[in-house]
């Protein structure tokens, strides 16, 4: 579960924003994006609860490595479904903007 406090935001407009992203979160259907399984909201709290992710993310996963590397095959295998998603939200017109190894994560 992720918890958002948005009694610290003062402007309407950036927690419509975010009621936004909530809202792109729960219409994505794809097997390589995290799943929004329900979304509570309260006056000071939204709260997203997510499909459970036990393996860490990519940059856990490579740091626990050796040589802090993947093999040719496996790393290939990791970007084909990391573009994937990526696709997937391009052609529904969504850009993520914070790409980066911890955003993506393993069952």
């Amino acid at each position: 579960m992720k918890c958002l406090n948005i009694g610290l935001i003062e402007s309407e407009a950036v927690i419509e924003t975010l009621r936004e992203e909530v809202f792109i979160m729960c219409q994505s259907d794809h097997p390589d994006i995290l799943r929004l399984e329900e979304v509570y909201e309260s006056p000071d709290q939204i709260y997203l609860v997510l499909a459970l992710m036990k393996g860490g993310d990519m940059f856990d996963r490579l740091d626990a490595t050796a040589e802090f590397r993947y093999g040719e095959k496996q790393a290939a295998n990791i970007v084909k479904q990391m573009m994937g998603a990526v696709r997937y939200l391009h052609t529904h017109k969504v850009v993520h903007r914070d790409l980066k190894l911890g955003m993506f994560y393993f069952e």
